[in-house]
C-alpha cells in the first residue's frame, strides 16, 4: 500500500505541475526505481509467504 501511496504522490505533483504551468514542481521516479521497488516488494513478500504454513 505504501509504494502505490508514492506513485499516487508523484503522480499527483506532475499533474499539479502541469495544471500551475510550473514544471519544476513535477517529481519524478524513473523507471528502474519504480520496478526495483516493485520486484524487491514481490520478493519479500513471497519469501515472507513460502516461509509461513497457511
Amino acid at each position: 500500500m505504501g509504494w502505490a501511496g508514492v506513485k499516487l504522490f508523484l503522480e499527483g505533483t506532475h499533474t499539479l505541475a502541469h495544471l500551475l504551468h510550473r514544471p519544476e514542481l513535477a517529481l519524478t521516479l524513473p523507471k528502474g526505481v519504480f520496478w526495483g521497488g516493485t520486484l524487491l516488494i514481490l520478493l519479500v513478500g513471497s519469501a515472507l509467504a513460502l516461509r509461513r504454513h497457511a
